[in-house]
């Protein structure tokens, strides 16, 4: 509905502009005008306007308007109908280039000054309505006017009948001590203040008279502003109009505020009115060239769209259900000793370890720049986060959404000889922060090594992390360590905006072997550039596992070679173990040497279940198979293989290279569709037992091969397992 919402209004915003110059070239003949036009029977005045600005203005990079006064002259049968002046409304309706909707509104009443109805004055206020991005925006507009043949003089005043506005977003906005103090960053109309002084300038004879056309020159000051805390607006900005046969006016505007800027308007405005001559007020009476027939009834000069204005309103401490959260410090450059607070912060995570609870939320400042102090194999405690200092970006802490808006430079977190970056505990966060993994295997302690790890531990988010290894030879030959490793995770693992390069082991390696055991992994907008598998999950012993690996880049440019194991996501199923996964939107590439495969997945021993889709894939460059699929053992499968794209898989010896490969060796069975596959080498199913292998296939670059036992099934009745 969203997206339908912004097609409708780009649509409405191109059209406005469109249908104004088709209004302005229709203007552009010269017309006999008299002062009938403009009055209609019984004292009815109208004028109607339709006009485009474009360029940039106060707080909007460009709108279009189609409007009209309509009034009646207040006659007191005094025989002149000028006299009394004229009471109007005057209408704007507003498509910003953006889509929003905006209208202006004023009620005007206009009267001569004297007998001659040279110079008039004026009032006027009304109601403006803007739609905002985040709500929307009025404000109570009033002004007075002065208007005389030569010289213009203009007062307004604007003011936000909501003083609060809308709030957006909420932003850490400053650490105090242990605490962090939140801001609202907050969308308000502002109140405002501006005056204009215009000069007609044939009338004050600086312009030679002409008939035909008339030039108008304006410059107008004014200042917005709101109790945000912001920078006001003060500027100033000229108008010059082209007045052409009382019909067309050509607008050009410049200006600079403090706030928003360098400022250009252009425009055409045009008027549907007549009124050439002045109405007949006797002997002696002065010819006014701006004739009071036609000022009664001009629309008002002043700001049109709502100004809106950004920036941070109420603050207060993060707090959750038991008082403030609290903050600690950590930051090399600072004395040893330190309590964590902001000011007084501690020098080493070695010193954050011991000094912080439970539920507090580190934050880890980038310091000198180096991993000194910062390279002890923290161990996290459960619900604590570790935050880059320079994180740019949206987390949850204390069950509310904020808003981190730092530099965005990193601290970098080393992995030393006898352990791991990070070590894990429950419902950790890490983000914004970078890991150096010096890559050894440790044989002495089998589960040090990693980037991240953690053991037995549930509800883990990693966002925004970059791991690196040392530079050194990757592939199996180094018998190296992972980037990320967890062992029988439970909840939600989430893993999203990571980058891995370097590593000579596994990008991320996810195990699940409790009984009884479940975890839903996310593995998602990443990029792996590992020595091994992009991938690996390992579930057994009754474990349920739920994936979803998406939208992520995937290479391997390790230095493995043919056979041996290298592949961009790869499973293995055994004990009872189920794995409900889905695999797309990802690209898996290798442009050097590569494995076993792009996609792999091997069930294999008791009763395993596999329920896969596998989906909208770019597999590239992968040895023996590029998306594979093994029941073994006696396990259930049932898999979707839909829509990928795969691109060069290449030989391995004796091994032909098999695009997708679908093998059952399981008395129980494996239910296939492979449909709207892009492949230009095989597509091999074949079932080497007594149990049932159904296909459906259709729409394939590729027909599939088939070997003996492989029947045929109608699409959609693979049973799920």
């Amino acid at each position: 509905m969203g997206d339908a919402m912004r097609a409708i209004r780009r649509v409405r915003a191109a059209a406005l502009p469109l249908t104004a110059g088709l209004f302005w070239l229709a203007g552009l003949t010269p017309q006999a005008t008299k002062a009938e036009d403009l009055l209609l029977s019984d004292g009815w005045g109208l004028k109607a306007t339709v006009k485009t600005h474009q360029g940039k203005g106060l707080d909007n990079d460009g709108y279009s308007s189609v409007g009209a006064v309509v009034g009646h002259l207040l006659d007191n049968g005094s025989g002149d109908p000028y006299d009394d002046g004229a009471l109007s409304l005057d209408l704007r309706g507003h498509i910003e280039n953006n889509g929003n909707l905006a209208f202006t509104s004023d009620v005007i009443y206009r009267r001569p000054l004297d007998s001659a109805g040279a110079t008039l004055w004026g009032l006027h206020a009304g109601y403006d309505w803007r739609e905002g991005e985040h709500g929307d925006f009025g404000w109570i507009n009033a002004g007075v006017e002065y208007l005389s043949p030569a010289l213009d003089l203009r007062l307004d005043g604007y003011w936000a009948p909501d003083t609060h506005g809308v709030v957006e977003k909420l932003i850490a906005d400053q650490y105090v001590g242990n605490e962090l103090i939140l801001g609202e960053l907050t969308e308000r109309a502002a109140w405002g203040i501006e005056g204009e002084v215009g000069v007609d300038l044939q009338q004050a004879g600086l312009l030679a008279e002409n008939p035909d056309w008339q030039l108008y020159a304006a410059l107008r000051g004014y200042h917005f502003d709101s109790p945000l805390d912001q920078e006001a607006a003060t500027g100033l900005r000229g108008r010059l109009q082209a007045d052409l046969f009382d019909r067309v006016s050509l607008v050009g505007a410049l200006g600079w505020d403090t706030r928003f800027g360098g400022q250009a308007t252009v425009g055409v405005s045009i008027a549907l009115w007549g009124g050439d001559a002045a109405p007949d007020r006797g002997a002696g009476a002065p010819a006014v060239r701006r004739q009071t027939a036609v000022r009664l009834f001009e629309p008002v000069e002043r700001q049109e769209l709502v100004v809106l204005t950004e920036g941070i309103g109420d603050r207060f401490t993060l707090t959750d259900g038991s008082g403030a959260v609290p903050f600690y410090h950590v930051d090399n450059t600072f004395d040893a000793g330190g309590a964590g607070t902001y000011e007084d912060r501690f020098q080493s995570l070695a010193e954050a370890e011991a000094g912080t609870p439970e539920g507090a939320v580190i934050i880890l400042h980038r310091g000198d720049g180096t991993t000194s102090f910062y390279n002890s194999d923290f161990h996290l405690k459960n619900d604590q986060a570790l935050l880059g200092a320079g994180l740019h970006g949206e987390v949850t802490l204390g069950r509310r959404n904020i808003c981190f808006l730092g530099n965005g430079q990193r601290p970098t977190v080393e992995n030393p000889l006898d352990g791991n970056g990070i070590t894990l505990a429950n419902g950790n966060l890490i983000q914004a922060i970078n890991i150096l993994s010096i890559d050894v295997d440790n044989v002495a302690l089998p589960n040090a090594g990693n980037g991240i790890y953690g053991a037995d531990v549930r509800d883990i988010t990693i966002r925004d992390v970059l791991i690196t290894g040392d530079g050194g030879p990757k592939g199996p030959t180094s018998d190296a360590e992972d980037a990320i490793q967890i062992d029988n995770a439970g909840g939600t693992i989430d893993i999203d905006r990571i980058t891995v390069r370097d590593v000579r082991d596994d990008a991320v390696h996810i195990f699940g072997s409790v009984a009884g055991g479940a975890a839903t992994v996310l593995v998602h907008d990443s990029s792996f550039d590992p020595g091994e598998e992009g991938l690996t999950m390992r579930v057994s012993q009754d474990f349920e596992m739920t994936l979803l690996f998406q939208r992520n880049l995937v290479f391997n440019t390790g230095s493995s070679g043919p056979g041996v194991a290298s592949t961009g996501f790869f499973a293995q199923l055994s004990d009872n173990a189920r794995l409900t996964a889905t695999i797309t939107d990802n690209v898996f590439r290798d442009p050097a040497i590569a494995g076993v495969g792009g996609i792999t997945l091997l069930a294999n021993g008791t009763d395993t279940a596999l329920d896969l889709v596998v989906s909208r894939n770019r597999v590239e460059n992968f040895y023996r198979q590029s998306i594979a699929v093994v029941q073994l053992g006696s396990g259930t499968s049932r898999v979707i293989i839909a829509d990928n794209t795969v691109v060069n898989t290449l030989a391995d010896g004796m091994i032909l290279p098999i695009a997708i490969r679908l093998n059952n060796a399981s008395p129980n069975g494996l239910c296939a569709e492979v449909t709207g596959n892009s492949v230009t080498q095989p597509i091999a199913v074949n079932d080497f037992s007594a149990g049932p292998l159904g296909l459906f296939a259709s729409g394939n670059s590729v027909a599939p091969t088939t070997g003996a036992g492989v029947t045929a099934v109608p699409q959609g009745s693979c049973p799920a397992p």
